[in-house]
């Protein structure tokens, strides 16, 4: 099973206290890099490829969605929420 994860970088809609600034451009490349190879590392996750601004991840069955889906909430509110968005 096939599921594309669109990501973005930060704009100043997303400003907060929690989120105080708009990181640089060289750094969110960094930051995405870094979110794919957490995605890659989860046990549910066959393969993941960055196509533009989306990852198309590649899993086994639909009942490995939940996980996957909770997971990357995880991941991305732990480490990435000032960093990262996705959709």
């Amino acid at each position: 099973m096939e599921y594309k994860l669109q990501i973005r970088q930060i704009n100043e809609s997303d400003l907060n206290r929690t989120c105080p600034f708009i990181p640089e451009k060289e750094e969110y490349e960094m930051y995405v890099d870094a979110l794919k190879e957490d995605i890659q590392a989860l046990d549910v996750v066959v393969s993941i490829e960055q196509v533009s601004d989306f990852f198309v991840i590649q899993i086994n069955s639909e009942k490995d969605f939940q996980i996957l889906k909770s997971s990357v909430e995880q991941i991305l509110s732990k480490q990435y929420y000032d960093k990262l968005r996705i959709h």
